[in-house]
């Protein structure tokens, strides 16, 4: 559904009105986050490896903090190529999970990334690409084999891109690739980030599933020049066409109220900075407030994340930076709406990164 409002000023008429500052259009309810994965080229058999943007069934369920949670805050579309040359893939940062210690050393990915939103001119983003980890202390022969994966990442099935698992932890710490799209505004040189979890398990020929069952099947690896694919929902696109009519609304002069001096700290929240003494030590403040308002959180894509209800003179409030299903957001560029009782409302964004 789409919520056409357009502000009118000072002595404007409704007849006739043009288009100026102050027209908003607003999507509501529209869909978001997946639209296609999969396979889009295959120049042998498609691979039959898990290649996926949520966590495995078995384990969706389990709170935030057990298992980790689909992430996507990005509307771009990617593209990953199979890249098996000799000087081929890239080598890329990555970090261990459990502690969000980002390692010294790099790992190389057979792959090249490419944003595709305008498929005729794609955006190579290989080097902003990240491995994800888990618990890369525990030792292989002792520990590490009964619930996680071989340290690094290959296209080998059974690898180390494969994830077996103890009984009741089969497929729960898989290896995530995370494609991130690193945005710098060529005027305030801001850094912004957008982008997904992509969850990889290379089975083998043989393997115990989550559910505990013994699977056979030929295992495939991809091949030189594969292509996976993943599109997002789009707000607008370029075929849509609109026809509306214009309704004035009410407006006072009496009841402005200076919205533009509200401000997020910190801004940018880093995840790992020194605030993150423990997991219940999250929170950011919205200063400046007037004494009535509420505040709206969403995603980029326009998802909502959660909402404040200030009513007080002390001109700020706290958030816990937990969605309103309880659950610890991602990082990423986050959007806000301050709203007061006349109308007024401020926009602004803040950007949690890790």
């Amino acid at each position: 559904m789409l919520l056409l409002e357009r502000h009118l000023f000072s002595n404007e008429t409704q007849d006739n009105l043009p288009i100026i500052d102050g027209f908003r259009l607003t999507v509501l309810n529209a869909p978001s986050g997946i639209e296609f994965i999969g396979w889009t080229k295959v120049n042998g058999d498609t691979c039959t490896f898990d290649w996926r943007t949520k966590p495995h069934p078995k384990y969706r369920d389990r709170p935030a903090g057990m298992v980790v949670q689909e992430t996507i805050y990005t509307i771009d579309d990617f593209r990953i190529t199979i890249d098996t040359s000799q000087n081929g893939g890239v080598w890329a940062k990555w970090y261990d999970y459990f502690t969000g210690i980002t390692q010294d050393s790099l790992q190389h990915l057979p792959l090249r990334v490419e944003v595709i939103t305008d498929p005729n001119n794609p955006i190579d983003v290989s080097e902003d690409t990240w491995l994800f980890e888990f618990a890369v202390a525990a030792p292989w022969d002792t520990y590490r084999k009964f619930y996680y994966s071989q340290l690094g990442w290959d296209l080998v099935p059974g690898g180390k891109g494969y994830t077996a698992g103890s009984p009741g932890f089969y497929e729960l710490y898989t290896d995530i690739i995370n494609l991130e799209r690193k945005i710098i505004n060529p005027v305030t040189q801001d850094t912004t980030y957008t982008g997904l979890y992509l969850f990889t398990n290379n089975f083998p020929d043989v393997y115990i599933n989550a559910d505990g069952d013994t699977v056979y099947r030929p295992a495939v690896a991809p091949s030189h020049g594969d292509q996976f694919t993943i599109r997002t929902y789009k707000p607008f696109r370029k075929e849509l066409r609109y026809e509306f009519n214009t309704q004035k609304v009410a407006y006072s002069k009496s009841q402005e109220i200076d919205l533009n001096k509200i401000r997020v700290v910190p801004d940018p929240y880093i995840v790992s900075n020194v605030w993150e003494t423990n997991q219940f030590g999250k929170k950011l403040m919205f200063n400046n407030l007037p004494n009535e308002c509420k505040i709206s959180i969403y995603t980029v894509a326009g998802d909502f994340v959660a909402e404040i209800d200030h009513n007080d003179n002390r001109g700020f409030a706290f958030w816990d930076m937990r969605t309103y299903n309880d659950q610890y957001i991602a990082y990423g560029l986050y959007i806000y709406v301050v709203s007061i009782p006349n109308g007024q409302k401020k926009v602004g964004k803040f950007l949690v990164i890790k």
